[in-house]
């Protein structure tokens, strides 16, 4: 009478089938025949492909980038204030109205920088819809598809981080357009932050710098600490295609590096047969050069104003306390 093996062995046996080598698997676990190879392929291929249609949607749509994108752009702003036990930012209709008008001035002129040919400057774009401002700063970047490297991008210059973590800074707005640039199809972004004016009634600041440095200090004890509603995964995911595609392929990579380490390690006196050790680096190297590809061909790199990627800033000269 045959004895019927339990449930828990049978899993067992299947997992040391799959991960690794025995007698009856010819020590060449599953995990690294060639078989994982063709289905890690197919896997890429369909990353890859949700990927680049996504990217093209974010710079295609124009429904996806007004109505989505600034309020995750917004969201990830607070949640770098709220990593620095800083007051999250509130959006300000008049601000993301002006840093429309700033993004869909670039997109129809064709350039990128804080000034425009005409001479118009971000305050100008503040004056016209209204804003009385004490203190306000713009952030800038261009070729934008993947929200998370936007925000990387900003936060690893310390011009564009200033603004974000911008102590004096009480309200947002955020503007995009898509347009060409230098012979490319673009968005452009124009991200403004600001605190209003207590007196309306005192004339706006009229200088600019650009902050190689920065103008008095304002120091302040922020009484809520930075808060943001966590954006569901597949917001994250739908607004950050490239930062996800790496993030899979690099968890993929880790899981065979895992494997191979695992039949490294003789079980039972039996070292995993050499074609085993061979597909699992022929795996990596699928992996990683895909992600170099994606890096450095595919997907496109976020690019901020070139002089020096300094940040524009202003600050009220009346004296504000």
């Amino acid at each position: 009478m045959a004895v019927k093996k339990k449930k828990g062995a049978n899993f067992f046996h299947a997992l040391h089938t799959v991960f690794m080598p025995h007698k009856k698997n010819g020590r060449h676990p599953h995990i690294l025949r060639y078989g994982a190879i063709i289905a890690v392929l197919a896997f890429v291929s369909v990353v890859e492909f949700a990927g680049v249609f996504q990217s093209l949607l974010l710079t295609h749509s124009t429904d996806q980038i007004g109505a989505v994108l600034p309020a995750v752009v917004v969201d990830l702003t607070n949640q770098q204030r709220s990593s620095n036990n800083l007051s999250a930012l509130t959006p300000n209709t008049l601000l993301a109205e002006a840093a429309q008008n700033a993004a869909n001035d670039m997109a129809a002129n064709g350039y990128f920088a804080h000034v425009s040919p005409s001479g118009k400057t971000p305050w100008d774009w503040l004056n016209d819809v209204g804003y009385q401002y004490q203190y306000a700063g713009e952030n800038l970047a261009v070729n934008f598809d993947d929200s998370q490297q936007l925000m990387d991008a900003w936060m690893n210059s310390a011009s564009h981080k200033a603004n974000i973590l911008g102590q004096h800074f009480t309200q947002i707005g955020i503007g995009m357009a898509t347009g060409t640039y230098q012979g490319q199809r673009v968005v452009f972004v124009v991200q403004f932050f600001a605190s209003p004016r207590a007196d309306p009634s005192v004339p706006q600041p009229t200088h600019i710098t650009a902050t190689k440095t920065q103008p008095r200090t304002i120091v302040s004890t922020p009484s809520v600490l930075g808060t943001s509603t966590p954006m569901s995964l597949a917001a994250k995911v739908s607004s950050s295609p490239h930062t996800y595609v790496d993030y899979t392929l690099l968890g993929l990579a880790a899981f065979f590096i895992v494997a191979l380490i695992v039949n490294l390690i003789p079980f039972r006196g039996l070292l995993a047969h050499p074609k085993a050790f061979l597909n699992g680096f022929g795996i990596l190297a699928i992996l990683f050069a895909v992600i170099l590809i994606n890096q450095n061909v595919l997907f496109s790199k976020v690019f901020l104003p070139t002089d020096n990627q300094f940040a524009a800033v202003i600050f009220s000269i009346d004296g504000a306390r």
